[in-house]
C-alpha cells in the first residue's frame, strides 16, 4: 500500500514538474521571444503528447490594419498610421497566436469524445483504403454539410466554454499590458512622418498628416486592439482545436 501511494506521489510530482516546465518555456518564448524555448516545447509536446503537424493559421494583418483605418481620423494619414503600427507589433502577435494554437491544438487532439464523432463522420464518407493513403482528412470533406455542421456545433461550444474564455481574456490581456500596451502608447516614437496637402488654404500647401496622436485616441485604438485580439485568439483557438482532434484521427490509421 505505501510503495502504490508513493509511486503515485512520484507521478504526480512528475506531471507538475513537466507542466511547470512548459509554462516556463511558454512564458520565455512569449514574454523574451526566445525561439530555443519554443523549440523545447515542440519537442516536448512530441515526445509526450505526439502532437505533430502543427499548421498554425496566423492572423490577417490586413484585417488588422483596416480595423485601425476604419478608427482613425483621415486626416491622421490613417493609412501610414495603420502600417506603422501593423509592422511594430506584427511579431508579437504572431508569438501570441502560435501560442494559443498550441494549447488549443493540444486539447483538440487530447479530446477522444469529439475525435470518436469526427471519425465516425469522416468514415460516412471516404472508404478506411483513402484514410490510409491521406496525412490528414482531405479538406474537401469540410465542404460537407454533415461535417460542416458538425464543426459549426464544436466551434459554438468552444467559444461559449467559460474556462476557454477566461483563459484567452487573461492571456490576450496579460500579453498586452506587459508587451503591447507599452509600443503602442509610445506609437508617436514609430511613426513615419507623412505629408498631404492642404486643399483648404489660398495657396498649395504641405502640413504633416498625423503627429502627434493625441493621448484619447491612442488609449481608443488600444481598446480596439484588445477586441480585436480577444476575437481573433477565439478563432485561432477554435482552428486549432480542429486541427488536433484531426490529427488523433488520422494517428489511428497510420
Amino acid at each position: 500500500m505505501f510503495s502504490v501511494l508513493k509511486k503515485e506521489q512520484v507521478n504526480l510530482h512528475t506531471v507538475q514538474k513537466n507542466k511547470d516546465i512548459k509554462t516556463t518555456l511558454l512564458n520565455k518564448f512569449l514574454f523574451e521571444d526566445d525561439s530555443t524555448c519554443l523549440q523545447i516545447l515542440l519537442n516536448l509536446y512530441n515526445i509526450e503528447d505526439s502532437i505533430e503537424n502543427v499548421l498554425p493559421s496566423y492572423i490577417s494583418m490586413k484585417n488588422l490594419k483596416s480595423d485601425i483605418i476604419r478608427y482613425l481620423n483621415p486626416n491622421q494619414g490613417r493609412e501610414l498610421v495603420a502600417q506603422n503600427v501593423t509592422n511594430l507589433i506584427h511579431g508579437d502577435i504572431t508569438r501570441l497566436e502560435l501560442c494559443v494554437y498550441l494549447e488549443g491544438y493540444r486539447m483538440g487532439y487530447k479530446s477522444k469524445k469529439w475525435s470518436n464523432q469526427l471519425e465516425i463522420l469522416t468514415f460516412n464518407h471516404v472508404s478506411v483504403e483513402d484514410i490510409y493513403k491521406s496525412a490528414f482528412i482531405p479538406k474537401d470533406l469540410d465542404q460537407c454539410k454533415e461535417i460542416y455542421l458538425f464543426r459549426q456545433k464544436l466551434d459554438n461550444i468552444i467559444e461559449k466554454d467559460d474556462k476557454i474564455q477566461k483563459f484567452l481574456f487573461d492571456l490576450v490581456h496579460i500579453y498586452s499590458k506587459k508587451v503591447l500596451r507599452p509600443k503602442i502608447f509610445h506609437i508617436n516614437k514609430y511613426l513615419d512622418r507623412q505629408l498631404m496637402i492642404d486643399y483648404d488654404s489660398d495657396e498649395i500647401s504641405f502640413v504633416e498628416a498625423h503627429l502627434p496622436l493625441r493621448f484619447r485616441d491612442i488609449s481608443c485604438m488600444y481598446k480596439r486592439l484588445l477586441n480585436f485580439l480577444v476575437r481573433d485568439c477565439m478563432r485561432v483557438y477554435q482552428k486549432a482545436y480542429w486541427d488536433g482532434m484531426n490529427n488523433q484521427v488520422m494517428k489511428r490509421y497510420h
